[in-house]
């Protein structure tokens, strides 16, 4: 496949565990690490209960065993689609049962070679097992260009704090607010920067594949790309996706214009009608002094408070930049973010930048076949977070 050898090995595990552990060795001695290896076929166990339906219960030690021989490796699954089961029993009642028994896994360097492979569930005909289809094409588009993140990783650097304190106190004529919309005018500079730095990555993905070579294993927590390799894969693929009008889309175009049509409509503001009064049956239960504290503008303290409550490992916002950042140079960014948060209790109008956010797509099941099988959650970005949990946290005192 373009020019390129790569290496298959067909399995069909023994019915009894323990046999299964002989061949779990075997495959471990035998491994390939520096070519392309698909491992596929009958595996004849389990990764875990989810993947069992009917029957008699699986064997805890044989999923931990065939877990174990996967992560020991570092075998990446390949995605599937098609049906959730691979195999079944053909008996009636009680007796009958269905399992994931036949998948495929492949090393590191398949995964990389084939990002968007994908092993498709037929359906079953003849045998008590589903035939697996192969496809090693791209099944996904992309929109638009990547967004920017924050990566904790940059805070260790030797030069980190220097970098931001001299392009954070660079001359700008405002604070608060109105700061970040200024800021947004130089973007296009971040983009050249921004370039640079997905170069030194690749550089060092490079020099990390280098060094671990043949004992990646021992250094399994310093591969960036087996981890960038596993996150990716570890996306779900939306083959297609039904319509509420029983149309069926199923080309990514397809699909992407109607989940913005769909959460268009079902996110937007509602035809405003006529309430009744009903203010007389809403009793005081918020005396003048404790309304006085909850308008007063913030300290320093509690804007820290607020900021640091905020898990580094959070999903930022449309502009990247988790609370991570802001912990690491706190010292430098105290007095812009002090001043933002106390704009915002002023009353001063908030730039639209802060209330914007990414909308993620959360799906409520394993394989979603229409829109609204899809939870719509909100990323939004860090000081925004903070406006909301100094009005929680003053808030929760007085309500019961």
């Amino acid at each position: 496949m373009d020019n390129r050898n790569f290496i298959v090995s067909m399995v069909y595990a023994k019915c009894n565990h323990v046999e299964r552990r002989e061949l779990w060795r075997v495959l471990q001695l035998d491994a390939v690490q520096d070519a392309p290896w698909l491992c596929l076929g009958d595996f004849n166990t389990i990764r875990g209960e989810e993947e069992h339906c009917g029957g008699r219960p699986r064997l805890r030690a044989a999923i931990d065993e065939f877990n174990e021989f996967i992560d020991n490796y570092g075998f990446i699954e390949m995605k599937t689609v098609g049906s959730k089961f691979s195999w079944c029993n053909g008996q009636r009642g009680l007796a009958w049962s269905w399992s994931k028994l036949d998948r495929c896994l492949m090393n590191v360097v398949a995964a990389n070679v084939f990002p968007n492979a994908c092993c498709k569930y037929m359906a079953r005909s003849t045998s008590d097992h589903t035939p697996l289809s192969f496809v090693f094409k791209n099944l996904g588009t992309r929109y638009g260009p990547s967004s920017f993140k924050f990566q904790q990783m940059w805070v260790s650097h030797s030069n980190f704090l220097n970098v931001v304190k001299e392009n954070w106190s660079a001359s700008v004529d405002t604070m608060g607010l109105s700061l970040e919309t200024q800021l947004q005018v130089g973007f296009s500079d971040l983009l050249g920067a921004k370039e640079d730095l997905e170069m030194w990555m690749q550089r060092e993905e490079t020099r990390l594949s280098q060094h671990v070579k043949l004992r990646w294993m021992e250094k399994g927590e310093a591969s960036a790309k087996f981890f960038k390799t596993f996150g990716s894969l570890k996306k779900p693929i939306v083959q297609e996706m039904r319509c509420p009008d029983g149309m069926c889309l199923d080309s990514p175009e397809a699909i992407h214009s109607g989940a913005v049509d769909y959460f268009n409509l079902f996110l937007k503001a509602q035809v405003r009608r006529e309430l009744p009064d009903l203010s007389y049956l809403v009793q005081n239960s918020i005396l003048e002094e404790e309304n006085d504290n909850l308008l007063q503008l913030p300290s320093i303290q509690e804007v820290k408070e607020a900021m640091f409550s905020i898990p580094v490992d959070s999903s930022p916002g449309p502009d990247g930049f988790g609370s991570g950042f802001y912990r690491a140079c706190w010292d430098i960014v105290e007095d812009d973010v002090v001043a933002a948060v106390r704009d915002f209790f002023i009353g001063n109008s908030m730039p639209r930048f802060y209330s914007a956010s990414y909308i993620a797509l959360i799906p409520k099941m394993q394989k979603p076949t229409g829109f609204d099988k899809f939870r719509p959650i909100s990323l939004c970005s860090v000081v925004y977070k903070v406006f909301s949990k100094i009005l929680v946290r003053r808030l929760s005192p007085i309500l019961n």
